[in-house]
Order: C-alpha cells, then sequence, then structure tokens
C-alpha cells in the first residue's frame, strides 16, 4: 500500500542564450508548486507544460489536477515574465486530461492534450482570440484498447512540415513503450496513415514524448522522458536526422539534461548556482519571448495528502 504518491509542481526559466544543459542555472520566472497537505481537493498536479507564444503575450498551458478529480487543461499568461494571470480551466472532460500541445496553423490556434484515457488522439480549436475556451474539432486517431495495453496514445504532438502534418504518440504494451508515427495531408480533414518508419524508437527510456518538437538554429529536436526505471525520471534529447513520407531517423544529442534532488522541493544549489529540480522531470518546452528564450518544465515531489491515505483504504476494504 503506497500512502505516498509523485505529484508534480512547475517553474519557468528565462535567459538569453540557448541550451540544453544550462536551463536550471538560469533565473526562475515563474514556480508554482502542489498544495498543502491537508486541503480540501489540493491542487496535486500541475504539470506538463507548454508555452505558447501570440503578439505580445506568453500563454502557459499546463494540466491542472485536483485530488479525487480527472486532471484539465489551465492556462496562464503575461506581457512581462513578471506579472502573470491567474490559472482559468480553458478545457475539461469527463475523463482525464494532460500534455496540452497548443500550436497555430492556418490562423487558427488549436490543442492536442493527452486523452489516452478516451483511447484517442482529439484536436481541439480556440474558440477565441483571448484562448480561454477550447472545442473539440475532430478525432485524429483512435483504437479499441486491448489488456495488454498500459497507456495508449500518450503525450501525443504534430509537426508541421512541407505541407505534411507528422503526429507523433506513444503506446505501452506490457510496459514497454513505442513511439509510432503517423502522417495525414490536413489537419481537420486528412486521415492519419502510419509512417514506413513506425514505430520509430521502442525502448522506456527514449520512446515516450517529453513535449513537442522544438525547432532551433535550422536543426530539430525531440525531447523525451527517461521511464525505464521510473515515471517520468527525467528527459533527454534527440536530434532529427530525417524526417520525410518515406523515413524517419535520429540520435541522441543530449541524456538526462536535468539534475534531480533527492528531496522533496526544489533547491537551491550555492555552487553549482542552480536550481535542482524534485526527484524527476518529464517535460520541456521552449520559446522565444522579448528576446529571451523561456523554458518550462515540471518536477517531481511526493508529497503525503489525507485522501491518499482514504483512497488506499477504501481499496483495500474493497478486496
Amino acid at each position: 500500500m503506497n500512502l505516498f504518491d509523485d505529484n508534480f509542481g512547475l517553474m519557468i526559466f528565462a535567459g538569453r542564450e540557448f541550451s540544453f544543459s544550462d536551463i536550471q542555472r538560469l533565473p526562475v520566472v515563474l514556480r508554482r508548486d502542489p498544495s498543502g497537505p491537508w486541503g480540501i481537493k489540493p491542487v496535486i498536479t500541475q504539470a506538463d507544460p507548454f508555452l505558447f507564444v501570440r503578439g505580445d503575450e506568453l500563454y502557459l498551458f499546463f494540466e491542472h489536477q485536483r485530488a479525487g478529480e480527472p486532471g484539465r487543461i489551465a492556462m496562464m499568461k503575461t506581457r512581462d515574465l513578471q506579472t502573470w494571470t491567474e490559472p482559468v480551466i480553458v478545457l475539461q472532460e469527463p475523463f482525464h486530461l494532460s500534455f496540452p500541445h497548443v500550436f497555430e496553423d492556418g490562423g487558427k490556434v488549436y490543442m492536442i492534450p493527452e486523452t489516452q484515457a478516451a483511447d484517442s488522439v482529439r484536436l481541439y480549436c480556440a474558440d477565441g482570440n483571448d484562448l480561454s475556451h477550447f472545442t473539440l474539432c475532430r478525432t485524429l486517431l483512435s483504437r479499441k484498447r486491448t489488456p495488454h495495453v498500459s497507456y495508449s496514445f500518450s503525450d501525443s504532438h504534430v509537426w508541421h512540415q512541407d505541407g505534411l502534418y507528422y503526429l507523433f504518440t506513444s503506446f505501452c504494451v506490457n510496459w514497454k513503450y513505442s513511439l509510432e508515427l503517423y502522417v495525414a495531408e490536413n489537419l481537420e480533414e486528412g486521415t492519419f496513415r502510419r509512417h514506413p518508419s513506425s514505430p520509430i524508437c521502442t525502448d522506456n527510456e527514449y520512446g515516450r514524448c517529453a513535449g513537442s518538437l522544438i525547432a532551433h538554429d535550422g536543426e530539430l529536436f525531440r525531447v523525451s522522458q527517461d521511464c525505464h526505471a521510473a515515471y517520468g525520471a527525467n528527459v533527454s534529447v534527440m536530434r532529427v536526422k530525417t524526417l520525410s513520407p518515406d523515413s524517419y531517423a535520429e540520435e541522441l544529442a543530449d541524456r538526462n539534461i536535468f539534475r534531480v534532488s533527492g528531496g522533496e522541493q526544489p533547491v537551491s544549489d550555492a555552487t553549482l548556482k542552480s536550481v535542482a529540480v524534485g526527484t524527476g522531470v518529464h517535460q520541456l518546452s521552449i520559446v522565444r519571448f522579448l528576446d529571451r528564450y523561456v523554458y518550462s518544465t515540471d518536477y517531481k515531489t511526493p508529497r503525503f495528502h489525507w485522501y491518499q491515505k482514504y483512497s488506499a483504504l477504501k481499496r483495500l476494504l474493497r478486496r
């Protein structure tokens, strides 16, 4: 009986230089921790942060989950990296939501959150310019779950290149992750076909994404989360060498880019002049805003909540 669950908080860093390995040395411009242990329906998870720039505003979309409730998608925004709006819920469903991949295409703003609880990949569209509400546009992929599937359609996202939409999504079968790739000519109406190179990775260390693709200085990178020893242990970076309708190839660019601590909270390290995240990390998003590179990530921390003990007792009594 495990009464100590891993919860997540989030942090945003900002600096003048682009780097995967020096993120924790940058100033922290926003940090949101899980709520205290004894609140009524405390916020246990604020995770999977995605950054999105539109006009003179920086948006932050993330998973927001209260105790005993499925995850929802929240949004905050800023104009100066100092003052942020309070979180508002922009999308909720009867099932759990996370990993809100937000992007713009053809003048519209879309979101592909993780909807693996519904065994599907779903495309949502923003209803207005303030991006405060999203409505289901279509289902991109769906598959009936089999007994051996641990997770389906995990951490899905698309990349638009040369008139084609490449969809990355992971399956976990018998606790082994496989990263699959699909391709379509049209986002709102096209059929996503399985790419000839799919699965492009079958591995618990690199087979599940930790964010959407990142383009920088003529190169393309895929971020992956390390789940081979524990869920969300760290983030690595793969360099995409080939992405075409017929082939896909990547190589390891940087492994385990975050320094994690053994404690429950992010801590300062005066020697390294950096911030150590908690017991794990499983997300990375990078954008350019106000002449800076802005990095968002989440950190894993074990927190004890009264409801966990209550839930564990209920499960025990059902046996």
